[in-house]
């Protein structure tokens, strides 16, 4: 598919050090830079990440890159704003310390077909040591399948590697919370439930980098019981959104599948923010904490008549992606 317009909704939060490594991956795409624009929403950052953001709308026009400024509500809201100035057919998510290879935009529309609503693509992920893990979800599926196949078999936490129909979301009164910890959750949970056809991408299109934490006011390694309860506060509200079966027609394996997802990545990041915190930070973690947050899950789950197994090995980090593929919910 040709002329197919294109706009990248990045959040910024005090990401003044990775910003101009993000805006010029962007900028220089091998995709007609016609049919790009860039949209980034300034969420009350402290630092000088807006005058980085104005000095390059400055250089390239108001027309290609938007600025929103705003007051910190986390990147969820920021996300909000991002899609409501969003008018491109499709659009893809970026945190502000990532970046694309070159022709990531170009490879992505090339995998378009009239009824594909998304279209997913390899990632490369760095850590603080830059050392690469390769993520490659593609290789499960040949060229396209339907998003309740796609959820059965691959980890689905991450927007960022997804060419998504801007329709799917701005026309079905999706959900934001004021949140900045698992927020991808409830997003992702939203468009798997409004999606039908998906395709995917051989290449590796994204740099997702770890070893920076700018995402909207939300530090990624620092464990704090508001990250904790933002984790729980998204999980409610992917249930309210996805378990009202009759305003998207999904059959009851599509829902037990979408809420199977969510279930899990709610209990992963749960056990990483209490048990995997920084060594500096010298904090103890009681098991009654771990008991606390781990009963909240528990009792969304249940206030929605659902039940699901609890194997012990969930406490294992290490084994997480095991159970990635076993059914939570009977």
């Amino acid at each position: 598919m040709s002329n197919i317009t294109v706009s990248v909704l990045v959040p910024c939060y005090n990401c003044e050090k990775t910003i101009a490594r993000t805006i010029d991956s962007i900028i220089n795409q091998t995709y007609d830079n016609n049919l790009i624009s860039l949209i980034l929403c300034n969420d009350g950052s402290t630092d000088n990440t807006l005058k980085i953001l104005k000095q390059y709308q400055n250089k390239y026009g108001n027309k290609k890159i938007i600025i929103l400024d705003k007051k910190n509500e986390g990147s969820s809201i920021a996300r909000k704003y991002l899609l409501d100035k969003c008018d491109s057919k499709y659009f893809m998510l970026m945190d502000s310390d990532d970046y694309y290879v070159p022709n990531a935009i170009k490879q992505l529309v090339n995998r378009l077909d009239r009824d594909v609503d998304v279209v997913v693509a390899k990632t490369i992920i760095l850590n603080k040591h830059n050392h690469q893990k390769k993520i490659f979800w593609a290789n499960f599926f040949n060229k396209r399948t339907t998003y309740i196949k796609y959820l059965k078999k691959c980890e689905y936490g991450y927007p960022w590697n997804k060419l998504i129909r801007t329709s799917i979301l701005k026309n079905n009164d999706i959900i934001f919370t004021k949140t900045s910890s698992l927020d991808d959750l409830l997003l992702n949970s939203q468009l798997f439930s409004l999606t039908n056809n998906v395709a995917f991408c051989n290449e590796y299109t994204y740099y997702y980098d770890r070893s920076s934490s700018n995402l909207s006011g939300s530090n990624k390694k620092f464990i704090s019981d508001k990250k904790n309860n933002d984790i729980i506060e998204n999980l409610k509200a992917t249930f309210e959104y996805i378990v009202d079966k009759k305003k998207f027609k999904m059959t009851d394996s599509h829902i037990n599948t979408i809420l199977n997802n969510a279930i899990f990545t709610s209990l992963v990041n749960l056990y990483a923010s209490l048990i995997h915190f920084p060594r500096k930070y010298k904090v103890k973690i009681e098991k009654k904490t771990k008991q606390f947050y781990f009963h909240k899950v528990n009792k969304i789950v249940k206030q929605y008549g659902f039940k699901y197994h609890h194997p012990k090995c969930w406490w294992r980090f290490s084994a997480s992606f095991f159970f990635r593929f076993k059914n939570i919910l009977k």
